[in-house]
């Protein structure tokens, strides 16, 4: 069992990913352990819907500059804006 709570941190498509999480096993009606996860919160600033648009829906990509990015684990226009430039640099064909 998951319980979550704090400022959502990362949209998912199925469900959100909050800042602090507890995830608790049970055995015969029991806690037998419990993990607790705290994750980094950025500013709703960060988290602008533009961000989860996937990289194929920009025009100005050619076909081939698609499939590089996508070979390179790059699907939403907010995984583009994360890569350094030495890491853009770093991808070629």
């Amino acid at each position: 069992m998951d319980i979550q709570n704090g400022h959502i941190v990362k949209l998912t498509d199925f469900n959100p990913l909050f800042e602090n999480q507890v995830t608790l096993t049970f055995s015969s009606g029991r806690v037998v352990s419990q993990e607790r996860l705290q994750r980094k919160y950025l500013p709703a600033a960060l988290l602008d819907p533009i961000f989860f648009r996937p990289i194929s829906e920009i025009y100005e990509l050619t076909e081939p500059v698609i499939e590089l990015l996508l070979a390179a684990g790059v699907h939403r226009l907010g995984d583009l804006v994360r890569m350094s430039p030495t890491m853009l640099i770093s991808m070629q064909p």
